[in-house]
């Protein structure tokens, strides 16, 4: 071989050693990097479009982003929105309750007219509007003028609706003709509430008067009347008079009276009146000393009264020549249930109960007390009359009198004119009796076995003072700590407590309000779809798709819960009425925001699934394959230890011609 054709074989060898190592960086730049186009020297189409891909990619991750966001934002406001459901349901079952409660409830009429003088309460009476005429302030009537209610129409004092608007509401009446025989004259469905009255009557008139009408009601009344004497009429002076009606008193009622032939509830000919369930009734009858005939409660002609579970009657008479509590005469009926009386009476001549032809009924634990301070007093008198008397006692009801009078004795049951007088206290039956003028009759007596008694016919009074000699009392020597005695009325310091309706009302409120604080707590990041705020979600990355969630006030005064203050059966139903459209359109806003949450998490899926294609597609153009880089490179590594090995022998050869010279 010669020497120039050594020399170009050594370069050769060379040249391509050189080529070997460029093909073995390249190659281990792809292992290293995992791409096969790193530049756009590597392939610029490949390089470009692959860039493309992937800034595409990254853009759409950054949306992505916020799409996460505005998910989390529609999220807080739809469970706020199911909470808040929540609220109002509670609310629901308060208002619904409520309704449950307030069947008797005065005012759930409209109001007709409010009046404060004479001439605007007589227009309103006599326009014939039904609903409440509301009396504001004080009104002075005409002397001798009658108001006549007609059906459906209500006198009511403004602070009833309004408590805080202070002032007296009342109603003064001067009755001096003594053939007016009524002040106001109730009419069906009508009914007299939250008002103070004066009544003056020189003649013997009645107050309130309802004959053959049905519906009549009274609530929270302070009557404070005056009766002078009249010998040339024989009629009585009655704040509530009853004939063939249907009648109803509840909450709390005080009467105060001073004069002769006084009375305070009268039932008569088949007069039906019920005295609701926790009311209180106060009567306190002042005779004035002019010998006169004064009585509390009378069920007279057929007539009935049920005293409720939870009231309390108190009764009082003074200074009458013949006082009787309670009276119930010819057919009368009288029951009092899981109730409370308490009646003092200091007059010439008294009676606790006087049962002349007449049925009373105590039962369901109830208490009877009674005190007397006169003379010749009867603290229960079972009458000789040509009626039928039954006087029971049952379900472990209590009967308490302490007498201080001369002449007075506990029990008195006289001889028929015909049939049975009846007495009966059931076993359980508790029965005290202090004597001041006999002490030894003082003491805690017990029946325990039922007793029926028919009178003899000897017609002696069978008159009980000591239970000794009666078959069944036996004594345990407990005594009862009788009542104190009966405060007078004073007017001045009387206050109604609200209706229970009110008082629901604020718990209502206060459900509302914590309704608004949740629906102002649904904010994230800033944006409650609560409260109007919007929210752009953008999908592209052109911002060509979007999707606009339009914000939502769902306060409640927005839906409508403007009834806060319940002073009405109407406004409670009012209240249901709006908490049914407001949870109506609660729900239209939670499938609203539902709908906007789907599409955003679909719009999610998809950004994401597309973000995964870009870098697919960019990783196609640019990844390289490692398991055939890893052959190139070895390969290469091979061919660059044969070219190695070349060159060294041809180095080699090169070195031997020259040691010829």
């Amino acid at each position: 071989m010669d020497k120039i054709s050594l020399s170009a074989s050594m370069r050769s060898n060379l040249l391509s050693l050189q080529n070997i190592s460029k093909q073995v960086d390249s190659t281990q730049n792809k292992l290293s990097t995992g791409k096969k186009v790193n530049s756009a020297i590597d392939n610029p189409s490949s390089y470009y479009t692959a860039r493309s891909l992937t800034n595409r990619a990254n853009d759409l991750d950054a949306l992505l982003d916020s799409m996460g966001q505005a998910v989390s934002t529609i999220k807080a406001a739809t469970e706020a929105l199911e909470n808040a459901a929540d609220f109002l349901e509670q609310a629901k079952a308060v208002a619904t309750q409520t309704l449950e409660d307030t069947s008797g409830f005065l005012s759930d009429q409209p109001i007709a007219a409010r009046v404060s003088n004479e001439t605007e309460l007589l227009d309103a009476i006599n326009s014939g509007k039904q609903g409440l005429i509301v009396i504001e302030g004080s009104i002075t009537l005409s002397e001798n003028q009658v108001l006549n209610l007609q059906d459906g129409q209500s006198l009511v004092g403004a602070n009833y609706l309004d408590p805080n608007k202070g002032g007296k509401d009342e109603l003064i009446f001067n009755m001096t003709d003594g053939s007016i025989e009524k002040a106001v004259n109730m009419a069906n469905n009508s009914s007299v509430s939250n008002l103070n009255i004066t009544f003056n009557a020189s003649s013997r008139s009645h107050l309130f008067y309802a004959s053959n009408k049905q519906g009549v009601n009274f609530s929270n009344l302070n009557i404070d009347f005056v009766a002078e004497k009249d010998d040339t009429i024989n009629r009585w002076a009655t704040a509530f008079y009853f004939n063939n009606a249907d009648a109803t008193i509840s909450g709390k009622v005080n009467i105060k009276a001073k004069g002769d032939k006084l009375c305070g509830i009268w039932g008569y000919k088949n007069a039906n009146i019920e005295i609701n369930e926790n009311s209180q009734i106060n009567i306190e009858i002042d005779g004035d000393n002019v010998g006169s005939n004064s009585r509390s409660i009378m069920s007279y002609d057929n007539s009935e009264i049920n005293i409720r579970s939870g009231s309390v009657i108190n009764s009082s008479i003074k200074n009458s020549e013949l006082g009787l509590n309670i009276i119930v005469y010819r057919g009368g009926r009288l029951n009092i249930e899981n109730a409370i009386m308490n009646a003092t009476n200091n007059c010439n001549d008294g009676y606790g109960f006087d049962i002349n032809g007449g049925d009373v009924n105590i039962s369901q634990k109830s208490i009877v007390n009674f005190k007397c301070e006169g003379k010749n007093f009867y603290s229960f008198f079972v009458a000789d009359s040509s009626q039928e008397n039954k006087f029971n006692v049952k379900d472990n009801s209590e009967i308490h009198i302490e007498q201080s009078g001369t002449n007075s004795t506990a029990f008195t049951v006289r001889k028929p004119a015909s049939g049975i007088n009846t007495v009966n206290f059931a076993s359980g039956t508790k029965i005290s009796v202090k004597d001041h003028n006999n002490p030894a009759n003082d003491g805690y007596w017990k029946l325990d076995k039922d007793w029926e008694k028919e009178i003899d016919s000897t017609g002696t009074d069978f008159s009980i003072n000591s239970f000794a000699s009666l078959d069944g009392f036996t004594s345990t020597g407990e005594t009862y700590q009788m009542f104190d005695d009966l405060p007078e009325i004073n007017f001045d310091t009387v206050v109604w407590d609200r209706p229970e309706v009110y008082e629901d009302s604020l718990q209502y409120a206060s459900i509302i309000s914590q309704y608004d604080s949740l629906i102002k707590d649904a904010s994230y990041k800033g944006v409650n779809l609560l409260q109007e705020q919007d929210l752009k979600v953008t999908f592209n990355e052109g911002r060509t798709a979007w999707l606009d969630v339009i914000g939502k006030d769902a306060s409640s005064a927005a839906l409508g819960l403007t009834t806060l203050e319940w002073n009405s059966k109407a406004d409670v139903e009012k209240s249901i009425e709006e908490l049914t459209n407001a949870m109506n359109q609660i729900r239209s806003m939670s499938s609203e925001l539902g709908s906007y949450y789907n599409i955003v998490l679909t719009r999610q899926d998809f950004t994401e699934n597309l973000i995964n294609v870009l870098e697919e597609g960019a990783d196609k153009l640019t990844l390289a394959d490692m398991n055939e880089e890893s052959a190139n490179m070895l390969a290469l590594q091979t061919r660059q230890q044969l070219a190695i090995n070349s060159l060294s022998l041809a180095s080699q050869a090169a070195q031997g011609i020259l040691r010829l010279f």
